[in-house]
C-alpha cells in the first residue's frame, strides 16, 4: 500500500485508481486518529487524510470555520485531480461539522457527505456540556487534560485506534480555538433547500 504526504497536513493512503474518500477528524485530534482505518480501506480505495487549523500539522495555525472549509476544499480537490473522480467526503465531530459547512458551500465538490457525531444545531444543552468539559480541561492543564484524555481513549478504544488517535491529539484549546467558532457564535452552515 502506498502512503504518501501531499502536502503539509495532508497524507494519502491507496492507489489513485481507487475511488477517493477523504477522512476528517474530529475536535482536539488529528488526521492520525484514522490511520488503522486508511490501511484497511487503501487496497480497496484512495484514502485522503486532512488535518484541520489548529489540529495535528496545521497546529500553528487558528481554527475559524472558514479556514477549515479550505482546508477540506484542498483536500477534496486534491482527491478528485487524482483520480478524476469526485470523493466521498466523511466527517467526524468537528470534522463532520466542517464536512456539512464544505458542502453547503461547494456541493459540487463531492460525491456524497456521510457525517458521524455532529449536528447542525450548535445550540442547546449538549453544546454547553461539552464547551463545559473544555473549559474543565483549561482549569486542570494541558498535562492532567491529556492524560486524562489518554486513561478515557483506551479504555474506550481497540489499542491500535487508541495509539492512533493519542499519536494526534493536539493541545489546541477546546473552547477558546475551535469551539467557539462552531457553538454558539456562528450560525448552522446548513441551509436546507
Amino acid at each position: 500500500m502506498t502512503t504518501r504526504q501531499v502536502e503539509p497536513g495532508l497524507t494519502v493512503f491507496g492507489p489513485d485508481t481507487a475511488p477517493p474518500l477523504v477522512l476528517v477528524h474530529g475536535i482536539r485530534l488529528s488526521a492520525t486518529m484514522w490511520r488503522p482505518h486508511a490501511h484497511r480501506l487503501a487496497p480497496d480505495f484512495r484514502v485522503s487524510t486532512p488535518d484541520l487549523p489548529c489540529h495535528g500539522a496545521l497546529a500553528a495555525q487558528r481554527f475559524t470555520l472558514d479556514a477549515a472549509v479550505d482546508t477540506v476544499r484542498r483536500a477534496v480537490r486534491e482527491a478528485r485531480a487524482a483520480t478524476g473522480r469526485r470523493p466521498l467526503l466523511v466527517g467526524l465531530s468537528l470534522g463532520g461539522y466542517v464536512s456539512l459547512a464544505h458542502t453547503a458551500r461547494h456541493p459540487e465538490d463531492v460525491a456524497a457527505v456521510l457525517l458521524h457525531g455532529c449536528t447542525a444545531r450548535t445550540t442547546g444543552p449538549l453544546p454547553a456540556v461539552y464547551a463545559a468539559a473544555g473549559r474543565l480541561g483549561e482549569r486542570l492543564g494541558p498535562e492532567l487534560a491529556a492524560r486524562l484524555q489518554a486513561r478515557a481513549m483506551r479504555r474506550m478504544l481497540p489499542p491500535e485506534s487508541a495509539e492512533a488517535v493519542l499519536a494526534g491529539a493536539s493541545t489546541c484549546p477546546p473552547s477558546p480555538g475551535a469551539w467557539p467558532n462552531c457553538a454558539g457564535t456562528t450560525s448552522s452552515p446548513w441551509r436546507p433547500g
